[in-house]
């Protein structure tokens, strides 16, 4: 599989620029999480546990105040969006709209892990559960409750501490005791784990993976290897990147928009 090869150890650098900013506003609460789906929308989450959507232009476009316990959320698709609580280990799929039609949420399947830690999409309808009771990661069917594939993380990490999980272009990407990122390919082989120390999140960019350290993100190419970053003009809590848009929170929840161009 020529993909494979991604994780060979070219490095070259390009820097992009702010542009025009678009709009700049206060959030309505202290936000704990942020991230964009594929359609270019963003999305914050506030520590109440509402969700608020907004167009590329900061206009917001819905909300929903689900429970305050949020443990995930996961609109990469942009049709089905993925919230869970690790709480009672309940999960629902919520509209474009943030509408939810499971008002009592669902329940994940006992038989499908013991310790459900993290949940994400998997292609457009399954899901992938860590298991943090065997660290077992499993890809399963919930409409036919049947496993589609399962494989343990502790042969290359013998202690792991996962904090954040994705799937993307069918690899599946773990952030680990907050210092590296673990690249696992849909049938359980490890491909790459590189250190990104005091990381807290990650996302994509076309066939980019880019996280921020300090003033800086970075960016690795999935399919060339090739490196490169984007200085900022400050610190911020989040930064997420589109083909068109960078939005940006910082500490004292400050939203701004700038255009951008990759």
């Amino acid at each position: 599989m020529k993909a494979i090869l991604i994780f060979l150890t070219l490095l070259s650098f390009a820097s992009f620029a702010q542009t025009k900013k678009i709009k700049s506003f206060k959030a309505d609460d202290a936000v704990t999480f942020a991230t964009v789906d594929r359609a270019g929308d963003f999305y914050v989450i506030l520590k109440t546990g509402e969700i608020q959507k907004f167009d590329k232009d900061g206009n917001k476009l819905a909300s929903y105040k689900g429970k305050t316990n949020l443990t995930s959320f996961d609109p990469t698709n942009a049709i089905r969006l993925l919230t869970y609580y690790i709480d009672d280990h309940r999960y629902t799929w919520l509209s474009p709209s943030l509408e939810n039609p499971n008002p009592d949420f669902l329940l994940l399947d006992p038989s499908w892990a013991v310790e459900p830690s993290l949940i994400c999409i998997a292609g457009n309808q399954d899901l992938w559960i860590l298991d943090k009771a065997d660290w077992n990661l499993k890809k399963i069917n919930p409409r036919q409750s049947t496993t589609l594939t399962e494989f343990s993380i502790t042969k290359e990490i013998p202690a792991p501490q996962i904090t954040a999980m994705k799937e993307y272009l069918h690899f599946i990407f773990l952030i680990n005791a907050e210092k590296e990122i673990l690249v696992y390919n849909s049938i359980g082989r490890m491909l790459r784990k590189f250190e990104a120390p005091q990381l807290h999140s990650f996302n994509f960019l076309g066939e980019e993976l880019y996280y921020q350290q300090g003033n800086t993100i970075h960016f690795f190419d999935l399919y060339t290897a090739e490196k490169r970053t984007l200085p900022l003009t400050a610190t911020y809590n989040h930064v997420l990147l589109t083909d068109e848009r960078m939005f940006t929170v910082s500490k004292e929840n400050q939203i701004e928009i700038f255009e951008f161009k990759p």
